[in-house]
Order: C-alpha cells, then structure tokens, then sequence
C-alpha cells in the first residue's frame, strides 16, 4: 500500500509492527498519540485482502476513533468473515455506541445470508428487543440459533405457537430455549405441560432438566405422577436435582390454595403491561429508583403467584452458628463446568472495558452464557448464609461449607452463586445437600441477573461468611473510584479502618468489611492473601473418585 504522506507512513510502520507481533505497546501508544489523525489511513487498511490487516486495523481504530471510520466499519458487518463482524462491531460499538450498531444492523436482517442476518439480529435483540420483530421472525429456522439466546424475555402469548414448533423440530439447545421461553410466556395450557412433560424421558439429560425446570413454574398435580416417575429412574445429577425442586414447587402450590384463576389473570395483565422483560444491560450507570422498585414489585408478584420459596427480591441473610456436619465431596456447579480454556479466574479485564472494570482482576469463573434458565445447585453440603438481588449482581447466593480438603483436614470456606434467575430455590439459613438446586441462570439483560449476558458468576472465597481482617493485612479498597492497595489499621463486622497512599499522600480510609466482590484491583491481587480460589481446580481435587 503507497505511502503519499510521511504521516502515513509512520501508520503504516505502527499496522507492520503490530502484525508481526512487536513493539506491540510502542505501536499502540503511538497509534493513540495520533489519534484522529490516523484514522482515514487505517481505514484504507480495511480495504486489504487479508484477515490479519483488516483486524488489526480495526483494532487501531478503537484508538483513533472519528466519525469518519463510522461508514468503513459498518460496511464490515456485511461481509462474509465471522469474525471479522464481531470485531467490526466491537469497533462500532466502542466508537460511536450501541444505538449505532443497531442502527446499521437493521438493514441486514432481510440478507439471504443467514449468517449476516443472524448476527444482525443477535445485535439488535441484544440493545433494541422489538416484539413484531421477534413475531416476525420466529417462524423462519434460520433464525433459531440466534433467537434462542434472547426469546427468554418475550411473554406475549403470540409467540407461543411457534415457540411450540421451535421445541418440537429445533436442536437440542433452540428446543431447550424454547422450553425456558414457554416458562415466561406463560404457556400454562394442557397440551403444552404434556408437551413438555413427555420431555423428562427425552434421551439428553440437559432436555430433561429444562423439562422440570418449566414444570417448577408450572406443573400441576396433572403431572405429579409423571415427574414422580421420571425422578425414580433419574441419574444425572442436574436433571435430578430440577425434578425435585419442581415437585416442591408443585406441592408448595397446592398447600398456597392460591386461585389459578387469580394467576392465570395477573400474569396475563403483566403480559399485557410488559410483553417482554424490562431491557437492562449494565455499563457502568445507576438504575433508577423507579425501576428499581418497579422490578422489585415485579419479583414479589412472581414469587407470590408461584409460590416460590424466597421474598421476591428481599435481601436476608444468616448470622447464627453453621452445624452442617464436613462434606464428603463437591461436584461442580451446573453441567459442563470444567474447561481449562474458558476459565475467567484471575482474568484481568482490558482498560476499556466497557461495564467499568477496566484493569482489574475477575475473581471468579464465568460459565453456561448464553444458557438462561440452567439449573445451578450447591457445589457441597452447607449452610445458606445470603440470599439477595441486587445492582450488577442480580439474585445471588452464598453458602457456608466445611469440607474436607487435601490431606483429609477440614477446611471451611464460602461459595457464591450471582446472576441467577427470580426463582431461587433456597433461603438463607436454610442447610442444603450436595446437588440441591439453588436457583438458574437469569436471563440475558435483565434486572434479574445484573444486566449483563446470561452466565453464571461462579466463585470460591475461603474463610466463613463473617470475617474480619488482621491488623496489616492487605486489602483491596475503592477509594473515589479508584482501587488502592490498602493496609488494615483495625477490623470490625460491619467496617475496616486502613491506610492507602494516593497522589495526595497517605490516607486513612473506612470501608465495609465485606469480601464479596467480582473483580478486584490488580495491586491487592498481585499481593496475594484474597482469599479467593480457582473454582476449577478447588472442586476437582475435593470431588469423590
């Protein structure tokens, strides 16, 4: 590619050296300090031929960002290579915002190529969920791998039907989604629970699951027999453990002698009011009071009508003393939970991280995205010490464990559960078993889960719920939005005292004393002594042979 500029060529120079893998941060620093004034010569290396100039061009854009690279960019999520739509998106995204990626997204849905159309879709359901869209599209196959990940949010009765045919000829995740979206369209009706009733003798364990999952909202002494049956015979561990919990359900609903008539005419006013759940993706900013609390009558409502075991979206948690005999092992999670590559323990997260975490450490493990409505059950015997929903958690759960660890010496330590769906399955102070299902997955986008893409925050944190910190010990503390290495003066419940060294000098600070966190700086976490444990590892050498 010519060069008419010296400028251009010193761009040009940057594209080089970070294809070849060198003086990668001297490139990039150089690519910031241009700025605007590199971006019409990166976007000319959109134009090449190869996959590795145009990403890396895109790259640099993220830079050097100006209204002028909007047109090239856009032009990218029409093209053929998947990969180089997702980070033409990024780009978009992190140049001109998530409206624009919508706004460019919506012309593509009608391309014959499904892969285009489908990533179109997925960018729109994702920021800008429509119902006619949603109705539109539905009755299309091609659509189904990309519907499934958001369909969960609809009630309207009108997608039924094809939410129906979606279960009956889809593949084995789309059929599994569209179980869980039958749950929140409220599809109540006797063919559609034998339906899905005939479900819990499906082959796959994981259809199984979601079978009971939709009977635990809605299942009938109509299908007690058929769930008592299918349990009997059950041997894997989350399908069982969701069959249980939907018998509780069932009978919890019968001793409520709540009118079915009264359910069935206030979930069809919310369908009504709400034909599909609130969108709410967390990046950074503060909810309103007003939704808030409009989310949190919602939950109430929701736990009353299916009379579920918790408070709606009331936090409770149990101080009193933890007699929960040491376990004899732990299992993991929720299904397909080990994977050495997908692991996000200890991750550190990029600078420009668009949920305000940039730079620091992620703490936990992040598993089943894309998987709303997957039944999460405790890891271990234990005592349940929080249950709660709150901003950027959604429902989450702790649990006290004694166990025991290498070496056979009981170790005691916390496990926690974050973003799980409305429908927790326990309460605290509550002793659970091994296997006992704690709640779901919440739903992509949603108050319920934080606002973030459906997954599982998994974490292990050592020591019991309460804790107070040594004198001296290191600490991770946020201090005017900024995280500092902080050193403990003295440590009480409810507040630490400690001292950090800012720009302005040193500083004695108060914080809470509470470990609970997702992400951590990276100073604390360097210096050790956190508490928290690879999830992966610490169950696999704590699991029965």
């Amino acid at each position: 590619m010519p060069s008419p500029h010296p400028l251009d060529g010193r761009i040009d120079v940057c594209v080089d050296d970070l294809l070849a893998r060198r003086r990668v941060e001297a490139a990039t620093a150089e690519l910031k300090y241009l700025g605007g004034a590199a971006t019409a010569r990166l976007c000319r290396h959109l134009e090449a031929a190869d996959f590795a100039r145009r990403s890396i061009a895109l790259y640099g854009l993220q830079h050097c960002w100006t209204a002028t690279a909007v047109e090239p960019v856009a032009a990218l999520l029409a093209g053929d290579d998947e990969e180089l739509r997702k980070m033409a998106a990024i780009a978009l995204v992190r140049g001109e915002g998530f409206d624009a990626l919508a706004h460019f997204s919506r012309p593509l849905l009608d391309d014959p190529r499904t892969g285009v159309a489908g990533f179109a879709l997925q960018n729109l359901e994702g920021e800008a969920p429509d119902l006619g869209r949603t109705r539109r599209l539905l009755p299309e196959r091609r659509f189904w791998p990309h519907l499934r990940k958001h369909l969960l949010r609809y009630r309207s009765a009108d997608l039924t039907a094809d939410t129906l045919a979606m279960m009956a000829a889809g593949d084995g995740s789309e059929s599994q989604a569209a179980m869980a979206a039958l749950i929140h369209q409220n599809a109540a009706g006797a063919a559609s629970r034998e339906q899905i009733t005939a479900r819990l003798a499906d082959s796959d364990p994981a259809s199984r699951e979601f079978a009971a999952e939709y009977l635990s909202w809605h299942g009938s002494a109509d299908e007690q027999q058929a769930l008592t049956a299918a349990l009997s015979d059950e041997t894997d561990p989350y399908a069982r453990a969701a069959m249980r919990q939907a018998e509780g359900a069932i009978s919890r609903r019968q001793r409520s002698r709540l009118d079915p008539g009264r359910r069935t005419r206030e979930l069809a006013d919310l369908a009504r009011a709400e034909p599909l759940e609130p969108h709410w993706a967390y990046r950074g900013q503060t909810a309103d009071a007003g939704f808030i609390a409009g989310r949190q009558a919602r939950f109430e409502q929701l736990a009353e009508l299916f009379a579920m075991p918790g408070r709606g979206a009331a936090e409770n948690s149990h101080d009193g003393a933890n007699i929960v005999p040491p376990g004899k092992g732990l299992m993991a999670p929720l299904r397909d939970f080990f994977d050495a590559e997908r692991r996000t323990f200890g991750k550190q997260q990029d600078q420009t991280a668009i949920e305000g975490f940039g730079g620091m450490v992620h703490v936990a493990d992040d598993v089943a995205w894309n998987q709303g409505q997957t039944t999460v059950v405790a890891i271990g015997d234990g005592l349940v010490r929080y249950v709660g929903c709150s901003a950027t958690w959604g429902y989450m759960v702790i649990i006290e464990h004694l166990a025991r660890g290498p070496g056979g010496r009981n170790e005691i330590f916390c496990s926690l559960y974050a973003h799980l769906g409305p429908f927790v399955s326990v309460n605290a102070g509550q002793t659970v078993d091994r296997g006992d299902k704690v709640a779901v997955v919440g739903r992509t986008y949603t108050w319920e889960n934080g606002g973030y893409v459906a997954h599982l925050h998994f974490a292990i944190h050592d020591g019991p719920y309460q804790q107070v910190w040594l004198p001296g010990a290191l600490i991770d503390i946020r201090f005017e939005g900024v995280h500092y290495l902080g050193r403990v003066v003295q440590s009480e419940r409810r507040q630490t005292e400690a001292t950090i060294t800012t720009a302005a000098g040193r500083q004695t600070v108060h914080t809470p004393t509470n470990w609970v966190r997702g992400y951590m700086g990276e100073a604390a976490w360097q210096a050790g002594h956190h508490g928290w444990r690879a999830p992966q590892d610490f169950i696999r050498c704590r699991s029965e042979p």
